[in-house]
């Protein structure tokens, strides 16, 4: 009985050790560890290519006292990973090639599959990527780009981005209505319904 509970602790003690040993952004694909700070080649050669990849160049302005300003232009892909059964979405976001944002999404072969978009009903939300809409809901019937607006955003000492503003449509055929995803520099700002024409 006691070599049993002695065992028993050593065991557990272990398990909280690997554990805590992981980086807090980190995910682990087949037996391979990815961690923040990976250049896209790095994933996916652990990984494979994802389900879903999507780009975009974004520029960010720092804007001086005397009115001069300076451009910085960032490429950002987001990445879905999708899911089955036995493994969670995995969403990934690269900055001029290094992973700087790891995120779990559903767990389970049932997320895998396409939601109707028409009702997502929670599904998506506010703050998710374009990646993942396109990995949920497939390509939309109809997107297009609305244009660039400048919106304050601190990022590495710039405090103005040029954000790309971009709309995607779902609609069924023969119903008048449509949801529209209005994304922000690939991130989703909000959801609407409007009519078809």
């Amino acid at each position: 009985m006691f070599h049993f509970s002695r065992a028993i602790v050593i065991i557990t003690s272990l398990v909280i050790g690997w554990a805590l040993s992981l980086p807090g952004y980190a995910f682990r694909c087949k037996t391979k560890l990815v961690v923040e700070g990976y250049t896209t080649g790095q994933v996916i050669n652990r990984c494979g290519k994802p389900a879903i990849r999507e780009e975009i160049v974004v520029e960010y302005i720092r804007r001086y006292h005397d009115g001069y300003e300076a451009s910085n232009y960032v490429t950002k892909e987001f990445w879905v990973y999708g899911a089955s059964s036995s493994r969670f979405i995995r969403i990934l976001t690269f900055e001029d090639d290094e992973l700087v944002k790891i995120e779990t999404g559903g767990y389970g072969g049932h997320i895998a599959k396409r939601i109707n978009c028409l009702e997502p009903k929670g599904a998506i939300e506010q703050g998710d990527n374009i990646a993942l809409v396109a990995y949920l809901c497939g390509e939309p019937t109809r997107a297009r780009l609305i244009g660039r607006i400048k919106g304050r955003y601190f990022y590495r000492g710039y405090n103005f981005s040029n954000q790309i503003i971009e709309e995607w449509d779902y609609f069924q055929r023969g119903s008048n209505r449509k949801r529209v995803y209005r994304f922000r520099d690939g991130i989703l700002d909000s959801i609407r319904e409007d009519d078809l024409y």
